[in-house]
């Protein structure tokens, strides 16, 4: 990989260039400086992979600094140029890049400089927190709109300097009014029939109209709910909530279909008998008695400490970690005595089989328990890859477990599509740039509301899953 330079027109704050060349050697440090950038940049990708699908597309990141956001759209499937002014922030790009084994090719070059060699030669053009640190963000709009094809998707992410301007964004929105002050237009966009959309990271993500406002309501399936400040993050990174689409809608899914992924407890496997008996041996041991299981099954997919927690109320914080090991002892001398795939997933199975699509499992579910349920039940040659709750350094929501099953599969993230009955199987989907199905038969709680997670649309019984896949344009 090489990172070509060619003349730059300098539209650069020099001493905002040093700060953050300053910072090169720790911007992959997750718990680094840069720290922000990887907590944010689930949300950037997602956004994009939403409004629009990044398999084969020509992507021109502009200010790519060390490459975050740039390496994560090449994973999903995009020919990626990272451009930057800070040469040190592309020297460490390059290298990760390569060791990552991720192809993206990176230039020294102004943005202006590129938009006049290569005018509207991209599908996709991202700029991410650059406009708050350049003398003219006018001038870089105008060369964002000449860089993108016509029909093109423009992506403009934008941060306030003050904690004061912050907080007023927050309350009420008050970005592109800061813009318009500061003389910033989108210049050529709406003649040239692109969409430029806007991301506020406190905010969230919407979909403006070609003059900068915002759509109607409704108008764009990619608008994305302002953040609910109730709602805390998660890993580090804000929960969005984009708007779910109706079961049977079709959505744009290009490449074509080559994975399916499944969540295990609640969507794959009915192990809600195995589990609620687990919990109930450890009560009568306690000398309590059994609960209900009804009252129990919803609580499953939450894993063993939500279900101790809920066995045990009060239970102080230690005793609830040595009753959670006595249950997961007991449910592995038992795992596998009663459960079963949910009724119509094996005839699911088969016949993705016979149309060529592979089968995952991506499950917080620990590797000792996983494997072993899945030999007990003869399952484990089914799967092209299954990756547990403790197969790789993170869990759901976070993306990684997802990145990681697609790359077992051979296939890349936008080439898979996602099962789950939990939220945070929705997140983590939509983080990796994948589509995800929410299982309504699986173990939910009576009072969630499934449709606020943003699944690109529900099944009611696994074999809803090919019909829905059918009429959404998959295989």
């Amino acid at each position: 990989m090489t990172i070509h330079e060619t003349q730059r027109t300098r539209n650069a704050d020099p001493a905002e260039l040093a700060k953050f060349a300053a910072l090169a050697q720790s911007w992959w440090d997750p718990k680094g400086p840069s720290k922000p950038l990887h907590d944010l940049n689930p949300l950037r990708l997602q956004y994009v992979v939403r409004i629009a699908a990044l398999a084969q597309k020509d992507v021109c990141d502009v200010g790519c600094g060390g490459g975050i956001l740039a390496e994560a759209m090449a994973r999903a499937g995009a020919r990626v140029l990272g451009i930057d002014l800070a040469q040190a922030l592309l020297d460490v790009a390059e290298l990760h890049a390569l060791d990552a084994q991720v192809a993206v090719e990176y230039r020294a070059v102004a943005v202006e400089d590129l938009a006049a060699e290569r005018p509207a030669s991209f599908d996709v053009v991202t700029c991410m927190e650059l406009l708050e640190h350049v003398p003219d963000p006018t001038a870089v709009l105008r060369a964002l709109a000449t860089l993108v094809k016509p029909g093109g998707d423009i992506v403009v992410s934008t941060l306030n300097r003050t904690p004061h301007a912050f907080a007023i964004a927050i309350v009420g929105d008050r970005i592109r009014d800061r813009h318009r002050r500061r003389g910033i237009r989108r210049p050529g966009v709406a003649a040239r029939h692109a969409r430029i959309s806007q991301i506020h990271p406190a905010l969230g993500a919407r979909a403006l109209g070609p003059r900068g406002g915002p759509r109607p309501h409704g108008s764009d399936r990619h608008h994305l709910q302002p953040l609910d400040p109730s709602i805390p993050a998660v890993h580090g990174y804000p929960r969005e909530l984009p708007r779910p689409l109706p079961h049977g809608r079709r959505t744009r899914m290009t490449p074509p279909l080559r994975a399916v992924l499944f969540d295990l407890d609640g969507t794959l496997l009915d192990t809600a008998p195995d589990m609620v008996g687990a919990l109930n041996a450890l009560r009568v041991q306690e000398c309590r008695a059994p609960l209900p299981y009804e009252e129990v099954r919803a609580l499953v997919s939450h894993g063993a400490g939500r279900l101790v927690k809920f066995g045990f109320p009060d239970a102080d914080a230690a005793a609830a970690l040595s009753l959670q090991d006595r249950f997961l002892e007991i449910y592995r001398g038992a795992v596998g005595a009663e459960t079963r795939l949910f009724a119509g997933m094996d005839e699911v199975l088969t016949e993705l089989a016979t149309r060529g699509l592979a089968s995952g499992i991506v499950t917080n579910k620990p590797a000792w328990l996983t494997e072993p349920l899945l030999e007990q039940l003869g399952l484990a040659r089914r799967f092209a890859c299954v990756v547990s709750g403790d197969s790789v350094a993170e869990r759901k929501p976070h993306p990684l477990p997802m990145l990681h099953a697609a790359k077992l599969a051979g296939v890349s993230p936008s080439q898979c599509i996602y099962v789950g009955d939990a939220e945070r199987d929705i997140q983590a989907a939509h983080a990796a740039g994948m589509p995800a199905l929410v299982a309504t038969y699986g173990y939910l709680e009576p009072d969630e509301d499934w449709q606020a997670w943003g699944g690109d649309g529900f099944i009611a019984t696994p074999l809803q899953l090919l019909a829905w896949l059918e009429r959404n344009g998959r295989p």
